[in-house]
């Protein structure tokens, strides 16, 4: 039948689907967490890593335009003053707004949607064998069904309507095939890279910003389904084609989570602890007065913490939660990964001790300057510090509840995805990194350039300091090299997004922006007094062999996760990157209501029956 044929029986088998499935909440639940697994591990583990090999690292930033061309594209035809009215009355299925703006909002989108799906579906029939193409149109395939299905529940109170829909996917994805055929034959690998990281990302988007029923009223089903989706797709991938793409990302996530778990469970137990002893004197000894002070004491209080960039999140989150000002909070964020002793001694083995004194000079500078400039633009958490850690008081029993809802729920939902998000773009942009290809720059333009690269990677103080004695062997400058180290460590896509839930995306940016300017400053002034690291020649120490504990400290994290998807399900995870985390729209982000799981009665907040599947723009 061809992949075109599948996709439009798998369109129209969702709209009549929809009759059957419509009162069985655990079916859809179950349903809605396979179409997310399948897509979400299509994309991940072969669209991406086959796309970055051909295009190298900027391909990340064709990945983030199809994610958020979606979004921008519904902003464009709504405008901002009548997008919310609509978005509360498009998942209702209420009469359509007599209007052109309306029209366009619900015609526009869908035909580009099904443009797009015709040229993805073409592009295993025309690239010649280069192997781009299989896994988007999988990705493409998979997720027709539930599509099909959110058209259905547009036509609950008028089946015309949603046929209508059907009928216009249809032909546009024809038309895009058709298109797709006579195009990408005559496209380059890079050019067929380029948009198959465009329709991942688009992909992404899908399978992220749609769910087949209101709300989360079967976390555990979808929990189910999850597994359910992603793991016949990675066995196919990694055991039945081997596909060496999706090999070689395996490889190098799986080793970054064994490098960052202990870490990690450092720093959740500590987040833990501070729920049971009162940190009543600790909050008010942060709050001294004056910024300068405030970030000196968060700089302090990192210091002797063996934590890096991984393990510092869950800590920063609970300082944040106490009521610590913001400007000690984030001293301490960009402090505690840079100055840990552990780190200070693996980079005098490997860049020398003057260089790695130097090193922690400007690191704690990077951190003062970061906390006193983005600080000055933030507002704290909490006026008062007895009303934030009014949870961590009184009897021992009830501290203990407070640290397990905390690192169980809170840290789970608001920390761990983050951190997987980092994870997973660190092992997409390793494979594309080669230093040799900085060395080609002179030094001073080598700066800026080491200075962005620390954001896509995720690694510790103490792991960049052989990855850099490699760069600097390779012919990379001092200075670059340095501005590397302070980048690295500190900043992160996981750093940004907690950040930016915590304090704001604006209070975000200037962090990263401020942090971005000192390494770059530093890495000049290192140019400018020619002061050089001294690199170790065998460099084979960077492959130690991994601890035990290592591995149970990856178990102990993949339980944690574990029970959070199947106690929250798993839209309340991937919230997050659509921005409704911690929203009253149509999600049920109370763990009460998760958790209760009873039969649905009556209507949820968003006005649908309890279960019953939900119609989304296919913009939002």
């Amino acid at each position: 039948m061809g992949w075109l044929g599948w996709s439009l029986l798998g369109l129209w088998a969702g709209l009549a689907l929809l009759w059957p499935m419509r009162r069985n909440a655990k079916a859809l639940a179950f349903a809605d967490g396979i179409f997310l697994a399948a897509i979400v591990a299509l994309v991940v583990l072969d669209v991406v890593p086959g796309g970055l090999e051909h295009i190298g690292v900027l391909g990340l930033g064709l990945l983030a335009l199809g994610f958020l061309f979606p979004r921008l594209l519904e902003r464009v035809l709504l405008g901002w003053s009548s997008r919310e009215t609509l978005r509360t009355e498009l998942p209702r299925a209420a009469e359509w707004r007599a209007s052109w703006v309306t029209a366009a909002l619900i015609v526009l989108p869908l035909a580009a949607h099904g443009l797009l799906d015709g040229l993805a579906l073409a592009l295993p029939d025309s690239e010649n064998g280069s192997g781009l193409g299989t896994a988007l149109a999988a990705a493409v395939l998979v997720h027709q069904v539930p599509f099909g299905l959110a058209l259905g529940a547009t036509g609950r109170r008028g089946w015309k309507r949603a046929w209508l829909l059907a009928a216009l996917l249809s032909a546009a994805t024809i038309l895009g095939y058709w298109a797709g055929l006579r195009v990408n034959s005559g496209l380059s690998k890079s050019w067929l890279a380029t948009f198959s990281l465009l329709i991942g990302g688009w992909l992404l988007h899908v399978a992220l910003s749609h769910r087949l029923t209101a709300g989360a009223p079967r976390p555990l089903w979808s929990a189910l389904g999850v597994f359910a989706g992603a793991v016949p797709v990675a066995w196919v991938l990694l055991v039945t084609l081997a596909a060496p793409e999706a090999l070689a990302f395996s490889r190098i996530f799986v080793a970054l989570v064994v490098e960052s778990a202990p870490a990690l469970c450092l720093g959740v137990l500590a987040a833990g602890a501070l729920h049971l002893f009162s940190p009543l004197a600790f909050s008010r000894w942060m709050r001294a007065p004056g910024r300068f002070r405030q970030a000196g004491r968060g700089v302090l209080f990192g210091l002797p913490l063996p934590v890096c960039s991984c393990g510092v999140l869950p800590l920063f989150g609970r300082l944040a939660g106490l009521g610590i000002p913001v400007t000690a909070a984030l001293a301490f964020l960009i402090a505690t990964p840079e100055l840990g002793v552990d780190a200070f001694i693996i980079s005098s083995h490997f860049l020398g001790f003057g260089f790695s004194l130097w090193r922690l000079f400007a690191a704690a500078c990077c951190a003062v300057a970061v906390a006193l400039v983005a600080g000055y633009f933030a507002r704290d958490s909490a006026s008062d510090p007895l009303d934030a850690v009014a949870p961590s008081l009184g009897p021992w029993r009830r501290r203990l509840g407070a640290a397990t809802r905390h690192i169980t729920i809170d840290m789970v939902r608001d920390t761990f995805p983050w951190i997987v998000v980092g994870l997973v773009i660190a092992a997409w942009v390793t494979p594309a990194l080669e230093p040799a290809a900085f060395a080609a720059f002179p030094p001073p333009l080598q700066v800026p350039l080491l200075t962005l690269l620390g954001l896509p990677i995720y690694v510790c103080a103490s792991g960049s300091a052989p990855m850099v004695a490699a760069f600097i062997a390779k012919g990379v400058s001092s200075g670059a090299a340095l501005a590397f180290l302070l980048t690295g460590p500190a900043t992160n896509i996981s750093t940004f997004g907690i950040v930016a839930g915590l304090y704001g995306r604006k209070t975000a940016l200037i962090a990263t922006l401020t942090l971005w300017c000192s390494a770059a400053i530093f890495g000049y002034l290192t140019l400018a007094f020619d002061i050089q690291a001294v690199p170790v020649s065998a460099l084979s120490h960077q492959h130690l062999e991994v601890a035990w504990w290592a591995w149970v400290a990856v178990a102990l994290l993949a339980a944690l996760l574990l029970q959070g998807l199947l106690r929250l399900g798993p839209r309340h995870l991937t919230d997050f990157a659509t921005g409704h985390a911690h929203h009253d729209h149509d999600h049920d982000h109370d763990l009460g209501e998760a958790e209760g799981a009873a039969e649905p009665t009556g209507k949820d907040a968003a006005g649908h029956p309890a279960g019953e599947p939900v119609a989304h723009s296919c913009c939002h």
